[in-house]
């Protein structure tokens, strides 16, 4: 019943609302895609909201089982509501740096960074707050003469620092469940008269300013979240939120790849493989969903452990979802259904509720909350 506890960037954000970017490494973000993040700006995290959720994921399927079905973060959702660049080449280690020890590994971190954290002792994660120091000690250095080379080495990222439970692009998941789950929605900022909600991208609307959803009963409640999530009807959950007339207002780098949103791919982040589970949540993409068959990707996806050298099992099959990723895309992109929405609808909801457990929480408490809530 306790929420998981962040990785926290805190000192990072605090770095940056203090020291604007130079114009170099702005052009340098921008080259890299991920400089809508920083236009976007930090958001206060609901770790109640995150917890519920990762309780709901399934490794097997790739998906949250919620009661009205599976949903997961689709590509269409990373490029809408943030704007990231979602092709590109996979990324994966090669063979040698897994074989390093922490001391060669800070030595190529020092080549390619021009920063090596003190001290050989430790596993592979760096603290923030020394990178923080890091850009501190650097970033009165860059000027309209600086080289790119020094502009990129103080730009250095590694991970989170120690005692933690949890990782990564934590705000895309909460912005997700915001815009596809009406009970969890908090209000939107208040606009002056005329003034229309930002398209820039579209997380930008539910970006944090300061006390947005402070008032929201959800917030930091965790029983109550879960018992929302376990009390969900159909009507509550946005299955199409994205309407051609709403993509057409977004700028084109939310949706120039378009092609690949229904695609099955595997998502490839250094040795951890996620497949794109388009096929199990079709209404995501203004489908009828049919019964799924069972997940064509084997085991030894979600059973790696990084504590643990890799073998030449799992290698050989890492490369194999390189190449998938890489070569055959366009085989995988889901062609126009042959059938019709009411002839599924029964059979996949009467198919899935025998399939999954529907209550994650504590019924006894859920319906006073939950009407509670709906009032709200």
């Amino acid at each position: 019943m306790q929420p998981l506890r962040p990785r926290r960037p805190d000192n990072l954000w605090e770095f940056i609302g203090e020291h604007p970017f130079h114009a170099g490494v702005v052009a340098r973000l921008q080259a890299t895609g991920f400089y809508t993040i920083f236009e976007l700006g930090r958001m206060q995290v609901d770790w109640s909201l995150i917890t519920a959720f990762v309780k709901r994921w399934r490794p097997e399927t790739h998906t949250f089982h919620l009661p009205t079905g599976e949903a997961t973060i689709t590509l269409e959702d990373v490029q809408v509501l943030y704007g990231l660049c979602i092709d590109g080449r996979a990324v994966a280690l090669p063979q040698y740096i897994r074989s390093m020890t922490r001391a060669q590994f800070l030595d190529m971190m020092m080549h390619f960074t021009g920063y090596r954290p003190q001290g050989d002792a430790g596993g592979s994660r760096v603290a923030l707050s020394a990178i923080r120091d890091h850009m501190a000690f650097l970033y009165p250095d860059i000027t309209g003469e600086t080289e790119d080379l020094h502009i990129e080495r103080s730009m250095c990222q590694a991970s989170m620092g120690p005692a933690v439970d949890i990782c990564g692009f934590l705000p895309l998941l909460q912005v997700w469940a915001w815009q596809w789950i009406m009970p969890l929605q908090p209000p939107l900022p208040t606009l002056a008269p005329g003034e229309a909600y930002p398209f820039l991208p579209l997380a930008s609307r539910w970006i944090l300013r300061r006390g947005n959803y402070r008032g929201t009963d959800a917030h930091h409640n965790l029983p109550l979240i879960r018992d929302v999530l376990d009390m969900l009807v159909d009507r509550q959950f946005i299955w199409t939120p994205y309407s051609d007339e709403l993509v057409a207002q977004l700028p084109f780098y939310c949706s120039d790849n378009r092609m690949l949103w229904s695609t099955s791919i595997p998502m490839i982040f250094f040795d951890i493989v996620e497949y794109h589970a388009t096929e199990r949540v079709l209404r995501q993409f203004h489908r009828p969903q049919p019964i799924p068959r069972d997940p064509g990707w084997v085991a030894i996806h979600y059973q790696r452990d990084d504590r643990a050298r890799l073998d030449d099992i799992y290698v050989g099959w890492l490369e194999q979802q390189v190449l998938i990723w890489e070569e055959h895309r366009a085989d995988r992109i889901l062609p126009a259904p042959t059938f019709t929405p009411e002839a599924t609808i029964h059979m996949y909801a009467s198919w899935y509720r025998r399939h999954t457990q529907l209550i994650i929480g504590n019924p006894i408490h859920a319906i006073g909350h939950h009407h509670l809530y709906q009032l709200g």
